[in-house]
């Protein structure tokens, strides 16, 4: 798994990860990553939309690797995967839902997609939040 230019090796058959570069970034996440895999693994409870927006920037997904306005209607279907809400996958593909248009997402347009649940809403619009946080010019 390569995180912006540093390999990340995993093993998931010894369920190890080994960070291959000595560097603060690649440390840090590192740390992010194994964060998420105890939390995933070990709570009955849903991670929250930061906990798995760090797994998904160590997972490879084509969509963690472009800005959020690039994504096609699939990084979006994918992105819900990510945040564990795929049961509106296909909602979102079907409305061609790609990431230009999430920013501009409302709460009832989020309704008419089949979001009912107030929790999933939060969720979209916290994981949404910080993707144009962290996608920002500083």
């Amino acid at each position: 798994m390569i995180i912006s230019g540093t390999e990340l090796w995993v093993s998931t058959e010894a369920y190890h990860c080994y960070p291959r570069s000595n560097d603060h970034f690649t440390s840090v996440l590192f740390v992010q990553f194994l964060s998420y895999a105890v939390i995933f693994v070990g709570s009955s409870r849903s991670p929250s939309p930061l906990t798995l927006m760090q797994a998904v920037a160590a997972s490879g997904k084509p969509f963690a690797s472009k800005p959020m306005e690039l994504w096609s209607k699939h990084d979006v279907a994918d992105w819900l995967e990510s945040l564990n809400l795929g049961e509106h996958r296909d909602a979102f593909l079907d409305n061609e839902i790609e990431g230009a248009h999430l920013p501009s997402l409302q709460k009832e347009d989020l309704i008419d997609l089949g979001v009912t649940r107030v929790g999933h809403r939060m969720n979209i619009e916290r994981a949404l939040k910080l993707l144009q946080d962290r996608q920002a010019p500083r």
